[in-house]
């Protein structure tokens, strides 16, 4: 929080800035905040200002989307009101700019807090970097719009040699009208047994 704004600048239903977080876990490498009702911040520690607000001092009105990218800024702001209205947990992902020129994705999360007769008088929250996890999402989906419509039978193993993906080819190819008809099918996992036993180990 701004280190000049003092409790008659804040809502009157919260705490100096610096009590929870900015004092108390000024250092903590996650990155944590508080808002008011209206989404407003009134704390944010070290971290969250470097993720999502490039290092910048929080002014009164300031949110945790402030800084998202002007494309994601209204999709941020309906899933805060929406979250709000309900007083339901909310979470969404938004682009920034960081300092050094990457356009990062954060990912924020965060779950209304109460007074003593349960009513939300506000949002505690963490952000995260949540880039590469978007980014493998991005590939995989190229990568599932390439093999979903192919003829050829494509069926994806996890480590431990299980099928978790069968494309159109491969459902056709076992007479399986769902994936996970294919996935469950226990004469499908044996021949994949068998496949996976000729093929060579290191």
């Amino acid at each position: 929080m701004a280190d000049t704004e003092t409790a008659r600048d804040l809502p009157p239903h919260t705490s100096p800035p610096g009590t929870t977080i900015d004092h108390t876990l000024p250092q903590l490498p996650v990155a944590i905040f508080e808002t008011d009702r209206e989404g407003r911040l009134v704390a944010a520690n070290l971290a969250f200002r470097a993720l999502a607000l490039g290092g910048e001092v929080p002014s009164a009105r300031t949110t945790p989307w402030s800084n998202a990218h002007p494309a994601d800024r209204a999709t941020a702001e309906a899933a805060w009101r929406q979250a709000n209205d309900t007083e339901s947990d909310f979470s969404f992902e938004f682009r920034v700019w960081h300092r050094d020129g990457r356009l990062l994705w954060v990912k924020v999360n965060a779950s209304p807090m109460r007074d003593e007769i349960g009513r939300a008088i506000g949002y505690a929250g963490v952000a995260t970097d949540d880039t590469e996890t978007v980014t493998r999402r991005s590939l995989l989906d190229r990568l599932l719009g390439v093999v979903e419509p192919s003829t050829d039978a494509v069926i994806i193993l996890d480590r431990n040699g299980a099928p978790v993906y069968t494309n159109e080819g491969a459902r056709a190819l076992f007479g399986a009208n769902e994936s996970v008809d294919l996935i469950r099918d226990p004469s499908v996992r044996g021949l994949l047994q068998t496949i996976r036993d000729q093929l060579p180990r290191e």
